[in-house]
């Protein structure tokens, strides 16, 4: 594709970085592999802008693809909490989902599903735990009302130069305001497929998957054995879920 229309790639791509010297490498790493021509290194210098992604337009990012590698930063220390105006952009661009204890990266990921169209695909780095906070509940239903997850891959040997367990997010937005009962991929420490039944839109379910949790569609009610004094039928009271 670089080779028969590089300046239409150029033209259709969307970065944002907010570290000026890394925009300038994507740039130049992007118009070597484009050619490097007057027309492309044009449209890179238009199309990668260097600012906090949560404050450039929705309607400039809208893309088919994004691929997205946000920063971390806890919120239980003080060199990484986010300051109070920053929390109050992200509450008035994403609403209420990034709140309390939820990680920035939280705020990336509904951004890029948000910044997706129809039918497009987001692919994301994103700490371990976003995938079972109690704090990121709210995001993750956000997304899922966008987006459904399609594919959870664990890096089991550290390939990011991260202080904490990531993983890596595909999601498909919805080309219909409807979640349809689509299996979901786990690899990397496990490589399994959890069917509909099994995971029902659960991120939590994939955490489980990876640390070993046998995958089990237990039904909430049924026969769970008979007495041989008696013809009664036992009910199980119990339901089990990850």
């Amino acid at each position: 594709a670089a080779r028969h229309a590089p300046l239409a790639i150029a033209r259709a791509l969307r970065g944002v970085e907010i570290d000026l010297p890394a925009l300038q490498i994507a740039r130049t790493r992007l118009a070597a592999v484009l050619g490097g021509g007057a027309a492309v290194q044009r449209a890179l210098r238009a199309n990668l802008r260097c600012a906090d992604a949560v404050r450039v337009p929705e309607s400039w990012l809208r893309c088919d693809v994004v691929v997205a590698n946000p920063p971390f930063l806890g919120q239980l220390k003080r060199g990484t909490a986010i300051d109070r105006a920053a929390a109050a952009r992200w509450r008035a661009r994403l609403g209420d989902a990034v709140k309390g204890y939820a990680d920035p990266a939280a705020a990336f990921l509904l951004l890029s599903v948000r910044a997706s169209r129809s039918g497009g695909r987001v692919c994301i780095v994103l700490p371990r735990s976003m995938l079972a906070a109690a704090s990121a509940e709210p995001v993750r239903e956000a997304a899922n009302e966008i987006a459904q997850l399609e594919a959870v891959w664990m890096d089991d040997r550290f390939a990011f130069d991260a202080g904490t367990r990531v993983c890596v997010l595909t999601l498909a937005r919805h080309a219909a305001r409807r979640t349809e009962a689509r299996p979901l991929r786990v690899h990397g420490e496990i490589d399994t497929e959890l069917p509909w039944p099994i995971w029902k839109g659960r991120w939590t379910a994939a955490a489980a998957a990876s640390a070993g949790v046998p995958a089990l569609e237990v039904r909430a009610s049924g026969v769970i054995g008979r007495s041989e004094e008696h013809t009664s039928e036992l009910q199980s009271p119990y339901v089990i879920s990850y």
